[in-house]
């Protein structure tokens, strides 16, 4: 989305506000285990209180992105979040 916005040449695609996602919801607790499981950690869930204006549930609209960037999301949270782990991993294992 980030390259498609940088070299669009479509002129009502220039300077607008896009949300980029992979157009699933995922819970804050289902992200949380699923970088855990990426990690081989334990999740050692620390619940509290809801804030005032927390959002319960949230789910970015991407037509906006799809529309004038052509844009598709390539990846699913899993599959993301396994090659960001797995990237993560090799650059700063040697640190």
């Amino acid at each position: 989305a980030n390259i498609r916005a940088l070299f669009t040449t479509v002129p009502t695609a220039l300077n607008q506000i896009y949300n980029v996602a992979c157009g699933d919801a995922v819970s804050v607790n289902r992200l949380y285990e699923l970088i855990a499981s990426e990690c081989d950690k334990t999740p050692l869930k620390n619940h509290q209180p809801e804030r005032p204006g927390d959002i319960r549930h949230s789910l970015a609209d991407i037509s906006k992105a799809k529309q004038l960037l052509g844009y598709q999301p390539r990846y699913l949270i899993e599959s993301g979040l396994k090659i960001t782990v797995e990237w993560f991993q090799k650059t700063f294992s040697h640190a």
